[in-house]
């Protein structure tokens, strides 16, 4: 039994086939509340309107989003459109 080390996956021979298992890079857990939506970087291009309405709705409506969503789902090029598929 080999372990093999590649850029983007770990292989073990097992003898007669091969277990192919993705290489996951740990990541550090960051949450943003309402007091936090100014250091969001993809939010920086809306307009200081748009700022302000997402703070009064987030004053009402609970507001908390963790890192992974601000950086992999939020597409600020799309922006008020994502997350939809439109």
């Amino acid at each position: 039994m080999s372990l093999q080390v590649g850029a983007s996956r770990i292989e073990k021979n097992t003898g007669s086939r091969m277990v192919r298992r993705a290489q996951i890079e740990p990541r550090t857990y960051r949450a943003y509340a309402r007091k936090d939506i100014d250091k969001i970087p993809q939010l920086r291009h809306l307009s200081p309107h748009e700022i302000l309405a997402m703070k009064a709705v987030s004053a009402v409506l609970p507001f908390r989003v963790n890192n992974y969503v601000v950086e992999n789902l939020i597409d600020g090029t799309r922006s008020p459109t994502t997350p939809s598929t439109s």
